[in-house]
């Protein structure tokens, strides 16, 4: 069997006709392996110019349809259509993208192969997103499958039950996780982790973009979505791993700050810090996060949260700083500021 007969690929787009013109360029390049598969396209109601840039595409390759939604139904559900779509295609691989990255094929050949072969149940499609690859461990290949068409998938895994959850964790922003972990852990199913990197992810880091990426058109938007953000979300959709000790290893290693020397506690702090800064302060994102994690991490995140404020509570009524010339230093404490001089440290 070739490519074509084995691969069905679905992308999901909306308002974002400049990047979706370039995703479309690189998918029907004449160097593309994947130009001849079947390509669906999910349109989400799209105002911008992306529905007759779609069609205009249609006339030109027949392995292309476009799917127009009649209301945007939000990004994540679209992606929870599309996984939907993959389950009745009738092929036995499903991948699903995304309107805004950008593909470097010569890894492709390898992951050819891999579908071909119809040994994994899971095949990445990068190796490292932002970092050079760490230690692979369960965590990272969570955090890896995230990333959403950082994977194609063997259809048959795509269960009913698997699509329910999904659409019923879309609050969650990684309604895909569901299907990755299930295999991963729930399944012990096979997979295939590549050499080298096929897709360079779309480069958004403002929180304020992150947001609008993933609500894509929403006005009136529910609090539980606006309070919700990645690494809640995920520690949240990892409770479909029925395992407790596999569940506790890949919520501790499954770093979304792509920070791996940092230990858990770091983690933590930093999931307080970011919920303080960007979230205001949200309990219902701390009752999350103590009601999905064990008794033990528990512990970790109250210390991390009491220490985070003491620290918080101690620069406002002390500090000590240094003059601009650096001949004293200046004590603050309550309000009350105290001058001394500074006296060097003596060499030897």
């Amino acid at each position: 069997m070739t490519l074509k007969d084995k691969l069905q690929i679905i992308l999901i787009t909306y308002n974002r006709e400049a990047y979706l013109k370039q995703t479309l360029q690189q998918l029907f390049s004449s160097t593309s392996p994947i130009k001849e598969c079947d390509i669906t396209i999910l349109d989400n109601a799209s105002t911008d110019g992306s529905t007759e840039l779609i069609d205009n595409y249609c006339h030109k390759f027949k392995n292309l349809t476009h799917i127009r939604h009649h209301v945007n139904i939000g990004g994540n559900a679209n992606i929870c259509r599309a996984f939907e779509i993959g389950y009745s295609c009738g092929k036995e691989y499903t991948w699903v993208l995304c309107d805004d990255d950008t593909y470097d094929f010569s890894f492709f050949p390898a992951i050819k192969k891999a579908i071909i072969s119809n040994k994994f149940d899971i095949i990445y499609t990068n190796r490292c997103l932002n970092i050079e690859a760490p230690q692979i461990s369960k965590g990272y290949l969570a955090f890896t499958a995230a990333f959403l068409p950082g994977c194609i998938y063997k259809t048959k895994c795509i269960s009913s039950d698997i699509i329910q959850n999904m659409y019923g964790t879309i609050h969650t922003w990684y309604p895909q996780s569901i299907l990755s972990l299930d295999i991963l852990y729930n399944k012990n199913g096979r997979y295939y982790f590549p050499d080298g990197n096929l897709i360079i992810r779309g480069n958004i880091t403002d929180a304020n973009k992150n947001v609008a990426s993933l609500t894509r058109g929403i006005h009136l938007l529910h609090p539980d979505l606006q309070r919700m953000f990645w690494h809640i979300g995920f520690i949240k959709v990892a409770q479909i791993i029925t395992n407790p000790k596999i569940r506790t290893e890949v919520i501790e290693t499954a770093n979304f700050n792509e920070c791996y020397n940092e230990t858990f506690y770091d983690y933590l702090y930093s999931i307080i810090n970011y919920n303080i800064c960007w979230k205001e302060n949200s309990l219902k994102n701390i009752m999350d996060v103590l009601c999905n994690l064990n008794i033990k991490q528990r512990f970790l995140f109250i210390k991390a949260y009491c220490i985070y404020f003491t620290k918080k509570f101690l620069s406002k009524v002390f500090s000590l700083k240094n003059t601009p010339d650096k001949q004293h230093k200046v004590i603050t404490f309550l309000g009350l500021k105290l001058k001394i001089k500074h006296k060097p440290r003596k060499k030897g």
